[in-house]
């Protein structure tokens, strides 16, 4: 559990114990809820009629409102009603100051009703006596939201009934002592909240740290900052200008036997074929050469998943590939695990996005693909930067497991 979170437990349960303030406990009492207000449900106007919601002024409020809110007060929902759907109902009008409970999908939220409003039937509200303090009520509600929600009962979903709820209880000071116990909690939570809020920033940086190193690592490796590379004598290249071959697949229906292994773009997963799921396919001895895999050939996906890459390593059987996907045979000049880390780089990935057609099924062609331009070192150099990368990147693997 987060300690921002912890934290706020604590000090609301010190403070309905009066341990916050320093002040005597000897004049509180513990009442339920139905002791210091009228609990009141809610109600849903027939949605099919329209005179009960168009132009509508009154402020109606759903669970799904009160989940939104950013403080503890809450002025209006996502709908309005009218007067007629309002008297054509079981919901009521609850004056401002009102407390408002969610008491079904979920159970819940607490909030103060800012102004008069009403609410649907997922709500149990308290429309408190005088001499009853809203704020205190709301934390003192907040401290014992968990064991509030224990009592929730139901099959299809949890539910707190209204007898229930009018038999909760809180601990009650005296009005002087409520204000003191609220002005201590408003000038601490939102510390607290501050609190959270940089735990949450923490930690969204530690789920996306592995990623940003991975591609920090692919960045650097192509600008020749991770080897401490020269790049004076770096070339620009395009994929054509480095490729013996670049190739669209075999168009066939998958089977479940046939002549040979048809490796789609879906039985490519985490930078590995699952061999066990590739189909079979038929296709003559003649045409299944051209189209025939080989170890360092680069799978491109030119549809669905556009862009997505993968190096082909050690074949144990004979395969081909399908049609959405583009076979890229490198030149036996070049590195092709260097010429595959560069396309995991966030410098291939803009070219690819620029040069993908926006259409109901994008797609990337073999010409556009083609014309993607690489940042080529010698040849020593990419030996060098595809095992310098070898060594590091599956540091980031385990870190994503991890974290």
């Amino acid at each position: 559990m987060k300690l921002a979170e912890d934290l706020r437990r604590s000090v609301l349960q010190v403070a309905i114990e009066g341990k916050l303030t320093g002040g005597s406990r000897e004049s509180w009492r513990f009442v339920r809820l139905d002791e210091i207000g009228e609990i009141i449900g809610g109600g849903t106007p027939n949605t099919l009629q329209a005179e009960y919601w168009t132009h509508g002024r009154i402020a109606w409020i759903t669970p799904a409102d009160m989940g939104k809110l950013k403080s503890k007060y809450i002025s209006h929902g996502a709908r309005n009603i009218t007067e007629k759907g309002l008297a054509s109902s079981s919901a009521r009008m609850m004056p401002k100051g009102s407390i408002i409970f969610s008491s079904r999908a979920p159970i819940g939220y607490i909030a103060i009703a800012e102004n008069d409003l009403c609410t649907n039937q997922g709500c149990k509200s308290v429309r408190l006596y005088d001499g009853i303090l809203s704020e205190y009520v709301y934390f003192a509600l907040l401290a014992i939201r968990d064991d509030i929600k224990k009592m929730g009962s139901g099959t299809t979903f949890k539910e707190i009934s209204g007898r229930v709820f009018s038999s909760v209880i809180i601990p009650l000071p005296s009005i002087e002592e409520q204000r003191r116990i609220v002005s201590r909690l408003d000038a601490i939570l939102p510390l607290i909240a501050e609190l959270e809020s940089a735990e949450n920033e923490l930690a969204e940086l530690e789920r996306r740290f592995p990623g940003d190193m991975r591609d920090s690592l692919l960045q650097a490796a192509i600008e020749g900052r991770l080897t401490g590379s020269n790049t004076d004598n770096w070339r620009w290249v395009r994929l054509g200008e480095i490729s013996l071959s670049i190739q669209y697949g075999y168009n066939a229906p998958a089977r479940e036997k046939g002549s040979v292994k048809m490796v789609r773009i879906s039985d490519i997963q985490n930078n590995n074929i699952q061999w066990d799921n590739v189909p079979y396919c038929e296709i003559s001895e003649e045409e299944m050469q051209k189209y025939l895999l080989s170890k360092n050939d680069i799978l491109f996906a030119r549809t669905g998943s556009v862009g997505k890459s993968y190096l082909v390593g050690d074949l144990p059987e004979v395969a081909i590939y399908a049609g959405y996907l583009i076979r890229v045979r490198i030149s036996d000049e070049v590195n092709p695990q260097y010429i595959k880390y560069f396309m995991e780089s966030e410098s291939y990935w803009k070219q690819i996005r620029k040069g993908t057609t926006k259409t109901v099924q994008p797609n990337c062609n073999g010409k556009k693909l083609s014309q993607i331009i690489i940042p080529l070192p010698p040849i020593d150099e990419q030996h060098k930067i595809a095992a310098r990368l070898n060594e590091l990147l599956p540091l980031c693997e385990v870190l994503e497991k991890i974290t």
